[in-house]
């Protein structure tokens, strides 16, 4: 149907309604398109670390993901409680390091004596 000077506003909606159902039924049709692509991408990737790496796969299938931490800074709290920002990557790392080992001091101390109390 075209529309000109001498078309009714009843027409034009019944011409715009038409319009809008055909673009309607073409956005759905490219959406499940496009989630099909990518359900088939996935279920490739799945099969290729099934075959590959069956840990990865089985930790992807159960939703276990790699927890990390970012350290683009920390926070130092000095003995004469003052607290200081480091955002120096090799410095960070070096206060990193020096706390595990503290901590893993206190850890293997604890144990130590849990297995000398038996």
């Amino acid at each position: 149907m075209e529309i000109n000077e001498n078309t009714s506003i009843e027409e034009w909606l019944l011409t715009a309604n038409i319009v809008f159902k055909i673009w309607r039924k073409e956005a759905k049709k490219e959406i499940n398109e496009k989630i099909t692509e990518k359900i088939k991408k996935n279920i490739k990737k799945r099969q290729a670390n099934l075959k590959d790496n069956p840990k990865t796969m089985i930790d992807s299938i159960l939703g276990r993901w790699k927890k990390q931490i970012i350290t683009d800074r920390i926070l130092i709290q000095n003995k004469n409680d003052k607290t200081k920002i480091i955002r120096n990557p090799t410095k960070i790392k070096n206060e990193i390091k020096k706390h595990m080992e503290k901590w893993m001091a206190n850890s293997n101390n604890d144990e130590e004596e849990e297995i000398s109390e038996e």
